[in-house]
């Protein structure tokens, strides 16, 4: 199955590219600078959903949910 990922920019500059497979993290500019990288390892072509300052990116297997806890 192809890779398929959701870009989302957000107000401090990052911009997303999720999934539940692999997930790249960009700063906005003129040159590429990556940010951070990962793979949850359980790939899925579901558009990633943001809710509650979250991302949420469902998988084949699990439902992962990416952010801060709150106090």
């Amino acid at each position: 199955m192809d890779p398929a990922v959701s870009p989302i920019a957000t107000a401090d500059g990052r911009i997303y590219f999720a999934s539940a497979g692999k997930t790249m993290v960009i700063q906005a500019g003129p040159e590429l600078k990556i940010l951070a990288e990962s793979d949850l390892g359980d790939s899925s072509r579901a558009a990633v959903a943001v809710a509650d300052g979250k991302l949420f990116l469902k998988g084949k297997a699990f439902l992962h949910a990416i952010g801060n806890e709150k106090p």
